[in-house]
């Protein structure tokens, strides 16, 4: 940047890898050299650093690859520690998609049941299908319903695994709160706005920075 203000962008064209981010460098595991790939025997080696399972987004395969890796007796043997790692985050991405399919069909069974008289009782149904209290099913009414007609966006980062199911509850505790909440398209989400590869939760809390947290809808940010 010039001392003036202004900005200088080399004549050169940019290069077609960018590399990693400008995250912290401990969070930049180095990717599998060739030699290391064909060298892993390891029944986990789809999930090493930069291997195709390391970064497959949250789905019923993944979840099928990751119990396979853990072996016929699930002791992980000859998985090294980077792949237990990529095998943690992939279970973790397989748990997001599970809630988040889970509270889709929440969703529907909400919106099947509209009238008051028939709404009234959906909480209870879900309580004893569920074994939890009413309150929780209620409560998970009401989530299921803020994500699909206010943050499909976050309903849609939940399903592939971006963020997992606490983080995704943040958001309609702050969106609940404006009265000007209007529904917002598909196509937007908030958490590719958010630096780093890795997404926290007091990244998702800064209300001095409604911009980097803000909700689908662009009503929040007011």
């Amino acid at each position: 940047m010039i001392p003036n203000g202004w900005w200088y962008m080399p004549p050169e064209p940019a290069p077609a890898d960018p590399g990693w981010d400008e995250g912290p460098a401990w969070m930049r595991p180095d990717p599998m050299s060739p030699e290391d790939r064909e060298a892993s025997s390891s029944p986990a080696a789809g999930f090493g650093p930069g291997m195709p399972l390391d970064v497959l987004p949250g789905c019923p395969q993944l979840a099928v690859a990751a119990d396979t890796a853990a072996g016929e007796d699930g002791s992980l043997a000859g998985v090294s520690e980077a792949e237990l790692i990529g095998l943690v985050c992939g279970w973790h991405r397989v748990e997001a998609h599970a809630a988040g399919r889970k509270l889709a069909a929440i969703a529907e069974l909400d919106r099947r049941n509209p009238n008051p008289e028939d709404a009234e009782f959906t909480a209870d149904q879900l309580a004893c299908a569920l074994g939890e209290s009413r309150a929780r099913a209620a409560d998970l009414l009401a989530t299921a319903e803020h994500l699909e007609t206010h943050l499909p966006g976050t309903a849609a980062a939940l399903c592939d695994g971006t963020i997992s199911l606490g983080k995704a509850r943040i958001m309609p505790g702050w969106t609940a709160a404006s009265t000007n909440c209007a529904p917002a398209p598909t196509s937007t989400c908030c958490w590719a706005k958010i630096p780093g590869p890795v997404r926290t939760a007091p990244q998702l809390r800064l209300p001095a920075r409604p911009p980097t947290w803000g909700a689908d809808s662009p009503a929040t940010s007011r």
